[in-house]
This record gives structure tokens, sequence and C-alpha cells, in this order.
């Protein structure tokens, strides 16, 4: 008895270990797992007030009080002066030089000196002189060298000299860490539009120049700008310290104004901290409401046999305490005795139960998942867990306790109090199926185990016990079965020959309370694996489910725009023999931010005027992708029947470039010599396909529109992107297959253009020819490459076929002619007045232009807009207008998770779900967006049909695979206490039903000993006794499977669906379906056939040891 209740109390105290021990370690491992950009928390600062210095602390100090304990290293960033005039320097062409200056934390990451020093630091070296670089562009362009002089603005209206005593070269200009710089790290400009001006006037700049930290303050330089980032460090956050931190960073905004004081005109925040802490808050909840939900079943369970337990102990003490009474003890005293008899075994199960627990954790620390989230391998013994196991123990005692306590009379039926006993178990039992039906209610109404609409805040006791009251309730109705089945048996027996059977009914109809003790417990324990397993089970399909329809296809990797092309070549050889059926490949996908205009209903916050979303442009063999499984069932069937017949076949009025290209070569003339237009250049540019259906615009270089021949190249990829993933410093191979579909021509007017009226010009292209070989060069793809012309008569027939299109939807289509001998392709050009200002783009294509392109619209999204099938809508997509015709609407978009939401539920946070999505055509949308003049590689990421082979498939670019995604929302460190819960309680369960079952065994065999030996006087061999015992075991055996396996099925297909949730605490996407794992449930009563095989075996092996004489002559077996 003692080894049971220990055990029940070891497991709910390993529950305890668990939750407190991974909590701690999850929160802190999640946060760090969130990527730093989205973490970072930017302040800026316009126009301080102060000094660099004072608001620098100013703000340290306001980041801190706000982070607290994730506060990390002092924040770093940059203090930059206005854009202003300077002096002492002019440039040609202008009569103007504007410069700023600049303190940079990170000056070594962004730039590298060329010459001379970065200047002294702290400040001035002397005379009130900066010390500054400036870049290796600027002091080219002015004719600056070290030791030049420069004149500054300071506070008022004085002024400082800077004196030049270095010279850099940015790195990356262009790139994120120059993205705020006035010139994006160019360091000179020619022609910059002066800031704070009401019409454009254009003047020279540079910059910045770069100074010492300090050296602004100590010139009393005025700075415009104070930007400060602050990482914070997640290694110290606590559990009860998140909800404080939570709410911090949800005012963050006043927060850091009150905090930091009156430090300048604006102070700005900017982070997505708040997001990331908030949903790590969420998930705890949730995780939280599941573990819950293992705990009350672990606890209800241990209960049970500890009561189980206890009543047995008390039985076998009661003919004792009858002894004592009977010779005069008092009532007082026989209680006495039952307390102290109870605190001894609740103290000796309370100091073993904590050190058992430790090492059980230290077992589920084992689990290969337990592992992969990295939680703590041991967990010592906590407090939480002594009192938890001081709590049951005490549980126990008072448990041992209760017979004492109890009147004698309570169970006489001649009393009448057996009667008034029995009506309030039957009131019990209806109070649970009332609260059991009320639970039912609040889960539906709820849709969560987790108090909250959009993001749990806490857990609801209610909510959580639900599941827990309905099982119970379930089980205890099928246990009042046991006396009818009791009764029906020995209605049986009375005509069965023999008298095993008849005696194992009346036996159980004699003992019911202890028959019914037990069938509770074993169906209880039944209840709660079947419980555990289906719902572990449903669990695990569902986060499958959600990362289907998640991701998409088997496999997604963001598009390199750099080198799509290769990418897309690499990405096709990984797949391989892969590629076998059409949904296996590899496809191009577009993913871009839109608006919808022109629907009936616009969003309120977008004024009306349009409503935001996200287009998906999916290619008929990434449409089949998303058409099978949960995500197939729950929309992407519907998508694909939509849009079949969407996308056209392939035409052959291409022209075929060789394997390996490499890039293209060709000759233009832009223009006539006998009236050239001043000013005015022709960019020229070809639109090639490859085998997949990717377009891609190639840039070949421009040329003056003054009749001019001149020489233009272009690589497919930059060079810059496009060295071999392989790592071996090579150049990435050439591509095959591309064909050659259209040629693009911008015109560029400069201020000295003519705008008196429209010009017509021709452009004339030949000497096509891909550009082959070479490699040896990453940074220059062309380097030793060799032209490889195309022939004319190919590209002579292909390019009749081609149609002209004016990027202008207002203006005529241009008339294409076949070229004059000598050249390939013709294409007429207008130069229109006000050519200085907008862009002037006609092209040649391949394909029939573009009208209306067919979409999907989600079906919450066209309630909400007004939108019906047929309507036409304006999506604005990268800035020009695409006009769409609505097909219809799918429930959801499976694939429609961004790149930073699948992230976000690879860190076991929120995000995972489907965002509001219009799918259309995605080789229909390419072409209209080259239509209205866009560039670039359309593809934003790759959708295959496998996961790829290899990093050099994707390169940089990392892969999200369904499975990959599904393993992370089931063992990201948030997530992975609730399987582990759950297989604890399935494996509690399993216990407890075999311990407790041969407890009962044990007990019913000791308090029958008299009884059995008069069967074995009487003449019923050892071989009936043991088919008696077995017969009894068999009928309690069956009645609590069937009742626990009933209870387990009913409560996993009743509640199972309500408390399996998203990460974030919402309903899944899709919506969850009960799997129940009929193998593993068929296991049950297997194992339990195993027990039961046991037992009988022990009962026959002590029953070949009895001797009855012998028993009833000592004294009947008392």
């Amino acid at each position: 008895m003692v080894a049971v209740a220990t055990l029940a109390c070891s497991l709910v105290t390993v529950l305890g270990l668990l939750v407190t021990t991974t909590e701690e370690g999850g929160v802190r491992r999640t946060l760090d797992a969130v990527p730093a950009d989205r973490t970072a928390v930017r302040v800026t600062v316009d126009s301080p007030t102060g000094t660099v210095a004072e608001t620098r602390d100013a703000i340290d100090r306001a980041l801190r009080e706000l982070l607290g304990e994730t506060a990390g290293a002092t924040p770093a960033g940059s203090a930059v002066t206005a854009v202003a005039d300077v002096g002492g320097v002019a440039a040609a062409g202008s009569d103007r030089v504007l410069a700023y200056a600049g303190e940079y934390d990170d000056r070594d990451a962004r730039a590298e000196l060329v010459a001379g020093s970065w200047g002294s630091a702290p400040g001035p070296s002397g005379g009130g002189e900066l010390e500054a670089a400036v870049p290796e562009a600027a002091a080219s362009a002015l004719g600056l060298g070290i030791g030049s002089t420069l004149e500054v603005e300071a506070r008022g209206d004085a002024t400082a000299t800077v004196r030049v005593v270095g010279l850099y070269r940015a790195v990356d200009p262009g790139g994120a860490t120059w993205l705020d710089d006035p010139l994006q790290g160019r360091g000179d400009d020619a022609a910059f539009p002066e800031p704070d001006v009401s019409f454009a006037d254009y003047v020279h700049a540079i910059g910045p120049l770069i100074v010492a930290d300090g050296a602004l303050d100590a010139a009393d330089v005025r700075v415009e700008t104070l930007d400060l980032t602050m990482q914070p460090t997640f290694d110290r956050v606590t559990v009860a310290g998140l909800d404080p931190l939570v709410a911090r960073l949800g005012d963050a905004d006043a927060g850091i104004t009150r905090a930091a004081g009156d430090v300048g005109q604006s102070v700005t925040y900017s982070s997505g901290v708040a997001e990331a802490v908030a949903g790590a808050s969420a998930a705890l909840t949730v995780t939280r409401a599941t573990v819950a939900v293992a705990g009350l079943l672990l606890a209800v369970l241990a209960l049970a046999a500890i009561t189980q337990a206890g009543r047995l102990l008390a039985d076998a003490r009661d003919a004792e305490r009858r002894l004592l009474a009977a010779r005069g003890a008092s009532r007082r005293q026989v209680i006495a005795l039952a307390g102290l008899e109870a605190g001894v075994l609740g103290a000796l199960v309370a100091g073993i139960s904590p050190l058992v627990a430790a090492f059980g954790y230290r077992g589920l620390a084992a689990l290969p998942a337990m592992r992969a989230a990295g939680m703590p391998t041991s967990s010592g013994v906590p407090v939480g867990s002594v009192l938890t196991a001081v709590a049951v123990a005490a549980l126990l005692a008072a448990v041992l306790l209760a017979p004492a306590l109890r009147r004698v009379d309570v169970e006489d039926p001649t009393t009448g109090r057996a009667g008034v006993a029995r009506l309030a178990r039957s009131g019990i039992d209806l109070a649970l199926l009332v609260l059991a039906g009320l639970g039912i209610a609040q889960l539906v109404a709820y849709r969560s185990a987790s108090a909250g609409d959009d993001a749990p805040a806490g857990l609801d006791p209610i909510l959580v016990a639900a599941p827990v009251v309905v099982l119970v309730a379930v089980a205890a109705l099928a246990v009042r079965l046991v006396p009818l089945v009791a009764r029906g048996l020995g209605a049986l027996a009375a005509s069965a020959r023999g008298s095993v059977l008849p005696l194992a009914a009346w036996e159980l109809a004699r003992r019911g309370r202890r028959a019914t003790a037990a069938v509770l417990l074993l169906s209880l324990a039944l209840a709660v694996c079947t419980f555990g397993v289906t719902f572990l089970h449903t669990w695990r399909i569902s986060q499958e489910d959600q990362a289907a329809v998640a991701v998409g296809p088997t496999a997604r990797v963001v598009a390199e725009p750099d080198r799509a092309l290769g990418q897309s070549a690499a990405l096709a050889a990984a797949a391989g023999a892969d590629a076998t059926t059409a949904d296996a490949g590899v496809e191009p996908v577009l993913r871009r931010p839109l608006r919808i205009d022109g629907a009936p209903a616009g969003d309120p916050a977008e004024g009306g005027v349009g409503t935001g979303a996200q287009v998906l442009g999916l290619s008929a063999g990434a449409r089949a992708m998303i058409a099978d499984g949960r995500g197939g069932a729950a929309g992407g069937e519907r998508i694909e029947e939509l849009l079949r017949g969407s996308s056209r076949t392939r035409e052959d009025a291409g022209v075929a470039l060789p394997d390996g290209t490499r890039g293209l070569a060709a000759t233009v003339r832009a223009g006539d010599a006998a009236a050239p237009l001043a000013d005015v250049r022709v960019r020229v540019a070809a639109v090639v396909e490859d085998p997949r259906g990717l377009l891609a615009v190639v840039d070949l270089g421009d040329a003056p529109a003054d009749g001019s021949t001149v020489e233009v190249a272009g690589a497919i990829d930059d060079g810059d992107g496009a060295s071999d993933a392989s790592g071996d410093g090579a150049a990435a191979p050439g591509v095959d297959g591309l064909r050659l579909v259209g040629i693009r021509t911008e015109v560029v007017a400069g201020r000295d253009a003519d705008t008196s009226s429209e010009r017509a010009a021709e452009v004339l292209v030949g000497g096509i020819a891909a550009r082959a070989g070479g490699g040896a060069d990453p940074a220059d793809p062309l380097a030793g490459t060799a032209a490889v012309p195309l022939e004319d008569a190919a590209v002579a027939d292909a390019v009749a076929g081609w149609g002209g299109v004016s990027v202008d939807p207002t203006a005529r289509p241009p008339v294409v002619e076949p070229a004059p001998p000598g050249w390939q392709v013709r294409l007429p050009v207008l130069v229109p007045p006000d050519a200085s200002t907008r862009t002037v783009v006609t092209l040649l294509l391949a394909w029939v232009p573009v009208g209306l392109v067919d979409a999907v619209i989600p079906s919450a999204l066209a309630d909400g807009l007004g939108v019906d099938p047929g309507m036409a809508l304006d999506l604005a997509v990268s800035g020009v207008r695409i006009p769409v015709t609505v097909a219809g609407d799918a429930p959801l978009v499976p694939g429609s998770a961004t790149s930073e939401a699948l992230a976000a539920g690879a860190s076991g946070l929120a995000g995972a779900g489907a965002a509001t999505t219009v799918v259309v055509d995605g080789p229909a949308l390419a072409r209209a967006l080259i239509q209205r003049g866009a560039t670039g590689a359309f593809a934003d990421e790759w959708w295959a049909g496998s996961v790829p082979r290899g990093d050099a498939a994707s390169g940089a670019a990392p892969v999200v695979t369904r499975a990959g995604l599904a393993r992370d929302l089931q063992e990201a460190p948030l997530r992975v206490a609730t399987p582990t819960a759950l297989l604890l309680a399935i494996v509690a369960a399993g216990i407890l039903a075999a311990a407790g079952f041969a407890l009962h065994t044990v007990a019913s065999l000791r308090a029958r000993r008299a009884d059995l030996a008069h069967l074995r006087a009487v003449g019923v061999p050892a071989r009936g006794v043991v088919g008696l015992v077995a017969i009894e075991a068999l009928i309690l055996t069956v009645l609590g499977a069937c009742a626990g396996i009933a209870a387990g099925l009913a409560t996993a297909l009743a509640v199972g669906p309500l408390v399996a949730v998203s990460p974030g605490g919402t309903a899944p996407v899709p919506a969850v379906e009960v799997h129940v794992p009929w193998l593993a449930i068929a296991l049950l009563p297997a194992g339990l056939a195993v027990v039961l095989a046991l037992v009988v075996a022990a009962v026959a092996r002590a029953q070949q040891a009895v001797r009855p004489a012998e028993l009833l002559r000592a004294g009947g077996g008392e």
C-alpha cells in the first residue's frame, strides 16, 4: 500500500517538476530563438536638446527601465548632423556643397579606411578643429585630401573647422547598414535633392564626415538625429517577470518618453520585441492549459489510487479496531492510533516522493524531444516539489484517517444511513454530469482552454478542468453499472453448472463496494490512457496539419533576387529524380503586399480607399502542391479548381539560348544621328524565361539617343550573389534551357533634354549573343565568357510573332516592323515632353498581352469587402496597378504564411496561421508586372514538391519544410512540455492501473483466506479456487476496460478538438479532427491481460502452499 501511495505521489510530483523546470528554460530559449532584428529596440531622437552624451545616458536609463532584466549592453548607434552648406570647398557645376557629419559606433563595420586615420578621440585635437574622415568618392570629386579643411555649422551662428585626416570607402553601400544614410553610403552625389525646400533643387552633397566619439559635443556642433539600438538579452528573464514585461512593452512609446524626459523635439520607438514577448507569454499560457489538463487527470488518478489503497488498509485494520473497542479502547484512542499511523505513513511518502520524482524527471529529460528542445537534464528538489509531495501525503493521511472518524452505522442498512449515503453518491454523479455539460459548453463558447480573445491572458480554471470533469463523469457513470452486472451474472450463474461462476457472482455482489472501487480505479486509469493516447495522437496530427497549411508545399525556399535564375536551376537539379510527378518539381512563386481598390466596402483603417493584404502568385504546378491533404480540403482544391486553365500553355515564340548561359550581349543604336536627342538615353534589357517558367528582366546597359552604336552586355545573375553555394569560391554555373522572350527599352531624359514636344525615336538591336563559359571570377560573372551569337533567322522568325506593349495603358501599342538589314530587332519609342520626370517603357514581348488576371479571394475577405464572383478589382502590387477578375472565393489559402510567420512558428510562438491572401495565376501576374514596367526576377520564393537535397540547392536561403515546421511546433522549448506531460500521464495511468489492480487482488485474497480455506476444506480443488479468483478478476477487468476505454474515447471525441489549440491559443487552422490510434488503444486490453495472467499465476502459486486445515485451526484466517 505504501508503495502504491509513494508511486502516485511521485508521479504527481514529477509532473510539477516538469512544469517548473521547462517553463523557465522554455521561455528563455524561445525568446533567444527569435531573430535578433525582430527583438532589437531602436530609439530615434530628433533634434536633441542636450549634448549627445546626455541624450545617450537618458535613453539608456529609459530603455533599462523599460526592459528590466532583459536589458542588454549599452545601446549603440549614431549621431548625425543635419545636411547643410559647408564652406571652404567648391564643386564643378554647382555653387553650393552640402555635407553632414556623424559619430558611428559601428564605424568599422560600415566603412574601411583607405588612407590616413579616423581621427583622435574624444573631440577635436585643438584650436576648435574637428578631425574627420571623408568618403573617398567625395575627396576625388571635390579635390580634397588629407589636411584639407571645411567649415560646418555649429550651435547658434558659430562655425566649426573640419580637418580631413583620413579617407574611407563604404562597405556595402546601399545595404542595410546604410539605409538611413541620406546618400546611402555613396559618399558623393552631384545631383542631391536639397532637403526641406518646396521645389526640387539639386545640389552637390557629400557625407558622412565620420568623426570620433564625443567630437561633436566637444566642438559644440548641433546633432540633427540620434539613433540608438539596444539588443535585449533573455538569459535572465523569468516566468514571473514575463507579464510585467509585456505590460511595460505595451506602453513603450509613452514609457520611454516619460523616463527619458524632454530630450528632443520627438522621440520615436520601434521594435518587434513586444510582439515576441507577448507571443512567448501566449505560448506559455497555451502549454500550461494542456499540461494542466494532463496534471488534473494524473491528480484524479492518483487520488483514486490513494483512496483505494487507504480503503484497503482501513478494511485490513477494521478487525483490529473492533478488537480494541471490544477490549475497552475509547473512540478517541482508536482515532489517535489511526492518526499516528496515518501521520507516519504520510511522512514516509512525503520524504521519499521528491527524491523519486527527481529521478523520474531525469528519465523524461532523456527523451529525444526534451533533448532537442534543450531542456535541463536535472531538476534538483525545489521547494515546489516538496510542497506538492506534502500535499499528496496529507491527502493520503486524510484517507487513512477517514474510516476511524466515520460512524460505524453509516453502512449499516438497518439504520437508514446507508440509504442516505447512496442518495449522496447519486447526487454526486448527477452533479458530475451537470458540470461536464457546463464544461463542454464553456469550451465550445471560448473555443480554448485559455481565457482571452486574441491572445490568452491566463488560464480559466473551469475551462481547464472541463476535460477532467467530463472524463470522471463518464467513468463514474460507467462504474454504476457494476451492481447491475453483478446481479445479471448472479441470475445467469443460478442456472449454470458448477460452482465457480455462481461463487464469483455471489462474491462480487457481496463485496460490491470493494469491487466498485477496483473498477473505478481501473476505468479511470484506462480512461486517462485512452484519452491521453488519442489526444496526443490528435495533437501531433493537428500540428502537422497546421504546418502543412502554413507552409503550403512540401518545402519552401526564399528566392535570392541576385541569383534567381541560378537558384532555379540549382533547386531543379536538387529535386532530380524526386520530381517524377506534376506536383514534385520546383515552381517560382510571387508573394507581395498589395492594396485592394474598387471593392464595395473598403477597410475603415484605410479610409475606405483600399484594403491591405498580400498576393500569392501560383503557377499550375504550385497550385497542385496545395491541393492535397487537409490544406487541399480546406481551400487548396477550391483554388486549383477556380484557377484551372488560367496558365497559358508555354508559347514557342521565344528564342532558345545555349546551355550554360551566363549573360547576354548585343549591339544597340538609339535615335538618328541626323537628329540626335540631347540628354536622352535609352536603357535596354532582355526578358528571359527558364524551364520552370521564371521570368526575369536582365539589364544590358544604355545607349545615347544620338544614333551612335553601343555594345551592351549584362549578366543573368548579379556577381555579388552568384557565387557557388558549395563554398569553393567559384562562380555559379551557367543556366541551361533559357529562352529570350522579350526586349525592354526605357527612355531616361536628363534636365537638359528638349521638353517642347513629343519626339519619336527608333531603337535597333542586333548581334544578340549569349555569353557562356568563364566562371573564374565570382565577382564578375561575364569575365572570361565567350559570345555565342544567336542565329539571325531564328531571331527573325521569333520576333515576327512578338507584339509591342507600352507601359502607359492610355498609349497606343507601338507598331513593330521588321528590322533593317544588319539588325535583328526594331522597336519604335516615344520621348514625351515630361520624360525627365516619369518612366517611359516600351516592350516587345513573345506572349499575348495580359489583360485581366483571375483571382481567388479568401471567403472572410470577400464577405468583408462585399465582393462577388465575376467582379473586377484593382490590385496595387509593387507600385503598379493590376486589374483582376474575381473567379471565386476559398475558405483559406494554404501556404499564405509569410517567412516571418514561419520563423515565429519555428520558435514555438504564434504566427504560422494563414494571412489575408489573394491568389492569382503566377505566370499571368509576372507577365502583367513586366507589362507595367517592373524589373528584376519574378520569384519571391520557390515551392518544391520534395525537400531539396544539399545546401548547394538553396544557397544561403533557408529551407522551410512541412515536416520541419511540424517538428518545431511539437518540440519547440515552449511546446515540448505538452507531449511530455501527456506521455507521463499515459505511462502513470498504466502503472497505477496495474499496481492498483494487483493491490486489490492481494487485499481481497487476504480478506478471504477463511472463505477460500472453507472451499478447499469442502472439496473444491486448488485449481477451482484459482479459477474462481481468475473469473472474478476477469469480470472486473472487462468491466473496467470497457468503461475506461469508452469514457476515454467519449471524452477525446467531445473535448479533444476544443482543447487542441494553435501556439497562439486561438483555434487551429485547419480545424482539429480527432484521430483515434486504434492499435495503441488495442494494446491497453492486451496489457491488462498480461497483468491478469500474472495475478492468476501468483494466486495459483499461493494456493499450492495453502494448508486449509492448519489455516482454519489457527483461527479462520483472521
